[in-house]
């Protein structure tokens, strides 16, 4: 939908220029968002730098991980 009829959405600056840029201004509001990867990738630094932002702005964060990835070498 374009015009009057497309919902607005409230973007909520994660703190990462280049993550916001390609974002369009940040994450949704109020969403869920998942961020995968394999390990090592900075899945939990991203997660924790974004955390960190929202808190100083006076926002609130839940933060939730899953032991899943596998511990081979």
């Amino acid at each position: 939908m374009d015009g009057p009829q497309r919902a607005r959405t409230t973007q909520v600056p994660t703190g990462v220029p280049g993550l916001d840029r390609l974002l369009a201004g940040g994450l949704r509001e109020g969403g869920l968002h998942v961020v995968l990867g394999g390990p090592g990738a900075g899945k939990s630094v991203l997660a924790h730098q974004i955390g960190a932002n929202l808190i100083r702005a006076g926002g609130k964060v839940l933060y939730l991980t899953a032991l899943v990835e596998t511990h081979r070498r």
